[in-house]
């Protein structure tokens, strides 16, 4: 397999002394130097997280591969969620600022072990199945901290690619039938639903799922002028809602955007569209 450069497809905002130093150290630790897909590898492991290295096994020295897939605190976990954590505050640090100072509460603060759960999971299976809502996943995943790790990894929805794929007869309940909601809820995982709940009936929604969150956080992130998720899930619902506006040639006057916004992330689509 020929070697391609991982320098040339991590995102130009990573390509500097830090990522270069981070790969090359990944490098040195699987003992890459003379592979043909050290480049490949590094790569995978930037996207998809420490897990990726089963598929490359048969490449690594054995006693290395056993070296750092053993244990959540090796060398390897470290540079990776150096590297996932950096990520997040490169693309989102501008952009977003109450994102990072959301994640830095967690981090220097007394829930510091909620932090290095939700940083090792990145570390471990990476993000890019949440690429187009990683805001909003990561979020949840502080937040809603008793769902545990494996439910959050084998979540199917995150990507929301999978309920446009499905045959309709196969889900007739997101059809707006009556009892269509409850009916999806009890058929999937805890974070299906809490996904398809959240992203189609807004902030309102996660009351339905008190049991996994802590009474005192649920009640200040349903107070909007407080609530992180309340912020997220505008980020998740802006591009969509604003296209849709534009489409059916909406003017945006006297902030009409916004405030159509704001009501989405509360009420959802149906209800906040109104």
């Amino acid at each position: 397999m020929a070697e391609s450069s991982y320098e040339s497809t991590i995102d130009v905002s990573f390509a500097n002394d830090m990522i270069k130093s981070m790969a090359d150290e990944i490098s040195e630790i699987l003992d890459l130097d003379d592979s043909e897909s050290k480049g490949q590898i590094v790569n995978d492991l930037f996207e998809n997280g420490r897990q990726s290295l089963v598929k490359y096994e048969e490449d690594i020295i054995c006693e290395k591969y056993k070296d750092v897939m053993n244990g959540r605190e090796n060398k390897m976990m470290c540079l990776l969620k150096k590297y996932y954590r950096r990520k997040w505050e490169e693309q989102y640090g501008k952009s977003n600022p109450w994102f990072i100072s959301f994640i830095e509460q967690y981090q220097n603060g007394e829930n510091h072990d909620i932090y290095e759960r939700v940083l090792t999971h990145a570390a471990e299976y990476g993000d890019k199945n949440t690429e187009n809502c990683r805001i909003l996943s990561i979020v949840l995943q502080f937040l809603f901290e008793t769902i545990d790790d494996e439910c959050w990894t084998k979540t199917i929805l995150f990507d929301d690619q999978y309920l446009k794929e499905q045959p309709t007869s196969h889900f007739q309940y997101l059809r707006g039938t009556e009892n269509s909601d409850d009916q999806f809820l009890k058929e999937t995982s805890i974070c299906d639903g809490l996904w398809y709940a959240i992203t189609n009936d807004g902030l309102k929604s996660i009351t339905k799922y008190s049991d996994y969150i802590v009474p005192l956080i649920m009640h200040e992130q349903l107070n909007k002028s407080q609530s992180v998720l309340f912020q997220a899930l505008r980020e998740y619902y802006r591009t969509q809602l604003f296209s849709l506006l534009k489409e059916n040639k909406i003017p945006d006057r006297q902030q009409l955007y916004d405030l159509a916004l704001d009501s989405v992330a509360e009420h959802g689509w149906l209800t906040g569209i109104q």
